[in-house]
């Protein structure tokens, strides 16, 4: 099987679409009510290291994109 290959452009929207979801999930941590803060900030983490994962695999693939661009020159 093929691997598939991600351009940068692909994985920012990845990245984009976590940290909305962090956000979200940030703003219900803050607003829940106080019996239910450890499941909604368990929830925020969660989010957030998909966010901090998608946004490292952005970056790797625009260094490599642009290793790649440097090379065509």
């Amino acid at each position: 099987m093929r691997n598939q290959e991600w351009s940068p452009c692909d994985l920012y929207h990845a990245y984009q679409s976590a940290r909305e979801e962090a956000e979200c999930a940030l703003n219900d941590w803050w607003t829940a009510p106080h019996g239910t803060k450890g499941d909604a900030f368990a929830v925020y983490r969660a989010a957030a290291d998909r966010e901090d994962a998608a946004a490292v695999a952005w970056l790797q693939a625009c260094q490599a994109y642009d290793a790649a661009q440097a090379l065509a020159l």
